[in-house]
This record gives C-alpha cells, structure tokens and sequence, in this order.
C-alpha cells in the first residue's frame, strides 16, 4: 500500500517537530544532538531533519528514541 505524499509530508512535519522537542527538552545544540545520535550525523543533518526537508533513516530514529527515552529514564529516577 503506498503512501500518499500529504501523509508523508504529514509524517515529515512530524518528525520535525519531535526532533526539535528533544533537542530543546534537553537543552542541546544541533552539533551535540548530532554527536549524540553518531553514525556520521552533522549538525547540518538534524537541521535539515527539524526543518523537514530530510527525513532520518531508521536506524537514526532508534537512537533519537532511545536518547529521549533515556534521558526521560534519568530524570525520572533523579
């Protein structure tokens, strides 16, 4: 079943959005956001991921998932 390109520009802003929420709940740069994720990601790549004009590949989106959980864990726990 393919995916219409409203659902997937939909799906873009979406992402956006939760890359850019990470990033400002944890206070951080593009470039340590960047560092953090690793896999040769720039800072110039999470900013075209906020900005969606780039979508991250799936291996990148589990780590932007397990910063956030991780981060959430540890504050959780403080």
């Amino acid at each position: 079943m393919a995916i219409s390109e409203s659902a997937k520009s939909f799906i873009r802003v979406d992402v956006a959005r939760a890359v850019r929420q990470l990033r400002d709940r944890l206070d951080i740069t593009q470039d340590r956001l960047a560092e953090m994720v690793g896999s040769q990601v720039s800072m110039i790549t999470v900013s075209r991921w906020e900005r969606g004009a780039l979508m991250p590949y799936p291996k990148n989106r589990e780590r932007l998932a397990r910063i956030a959980l991780d981060r959430k864990s540890t504050r959780l726990n403080s």
